[in-house]
């Protein structure tokens, strides 16, 4: 009964929002914002910048394209208290998609966060490359979004951490547990 309601609620919504969509797809607002989005994304192919969605531009989420799911409005704390570094993750994670410095500081900071100077940011992005993919001048994408591009995993050695292997600098002695009962033997045998 209840999956009833639910289903029946769903229908009816959808059925609304069908009716919305059918009116704003026949305003002649709708082909002129398509007609400059087709001559601005064939733009940013030739520089080499992520298109821009239908989404983004209506600022909305929508099934316009890679990532636009995730162009949703920043919550406006979503972001706060975090490195910048992290956040310009997150942003780049939420996007689906490879963004310019400026795009992610923007989002940082409407969902609260401190971005810092852009130059330290861009550098820290630069010099994540275990998890950033540097596309251009400006212009930074997580390495899960490119596959084919294979790098080191993430979480190198720290300085002083040990090799547990050969026993080497910083770690545990390797076991002489054997050595000194023989040694301590061959002295007992001696007095």
């Amino acid at each position: 009964m209840v999956e009833q309601n639910l289903k029946a609620a769903m229908d009816l919504i959808r059925g609304q929002a069908d009716s919305v969509a059918a009116r704003i797809k026949a305003d002649p607002g709708i082909s002129e914002i398509r007609k400059l989005l087709q001559s601005l994304n064939a733009l940013e192919e030739l520089s080499g910048v992520p298109p821009t969605t239908l989404a983004t531009v209506l600022q909305f989420g929508g099934d316009d394209g890679p990532g636009s799911s995730t162009t949703m409005a920043t919550r406006p704390d979503e972001f706060y208290g975090l490195e910048p570094l992290e956040a310009a993750k997150r942003v780049l994670k939420k996007l689906g998609r490879s963004a310019t410095i400026d795009e992610i500081m923007e989002r940082i900071k409407a969902g609260g966060g401190d971005t810092g100077s852009q130059d330290s940011l861009q550098l820290s992005l630069a010099r994540s490359t275990v998890e950033i993919a540097k596309i251009k001048d400006g212009v930074f994408g997580l390495l899960e979004f490119y596959p084919h591009i294979k790098r080191g995993k993430p979480g190198r050695k720290k300085r002083g951490d040990s090799d547990t292997t050969n026993g080497t600098e910083g770690g545990p002695p390797p076991d002489t547990g054997s050595e000194d009962l023989a040694l301590s033997e061959e002295v007992e045998k001696d007095q």
